[in-house]
């Protein structure tokens, strides 16, 4: 697996369930409360879901608008910029690791992969 450096990250993934799914990145065109670390936010461009169990993949992406704080905490919500896009599902593969927090990758590796090992190389 070729190693992603630091400086080329572009995309933060999100675990759900199917309802945060459906009521914040679908219904909101958002995705909230996140963890963000000053870098990230000016690295980050993307925001792609992966769906836990029953989906279970990585199903849409979504270009960033803005990164905002939330709520009064030391969490972000990111809101897009634009509707989601559906993409082929990125199913979970035996012997990987199913994201249980964000991971950070590039578009490009999520639009060219066909599992998710081939990601997260695990």
């Amino acid at each position: 697996m070729e190693y992603i450096y630091d400086y080329e990250i572009d995309t933060v993934i999100v675990p759900t369930t199917p309802r945060g799914f459906e009521d914040v990145f679908i219904d909101k065109n958002a995705w909230y409360p996140l963890e963000l670390g000053k870098k990230r936010l000016t690295q980050l461009k993307y925001v792609a879901v992966y769906q836990r169990s029953p989906v279970s993949a990585i199903t849409h992406y979504a270009k960033i608008g803005r990164i905002e704080k939330y709520q009064d905490t030391n969490d972000f919500a990111i809101y897009f910029d634009g509707l989601p896009i559906e993409i082929k599902p990125i199913k979970y593969n035996t012997g990987s690791v199913a994201p249980q927090k964000q991971r950070y990758t590039t578009l490009k590796r999520i639009l060219s992969s066909k599992q998710l090992s081939d990601i997260l190389g695990l």
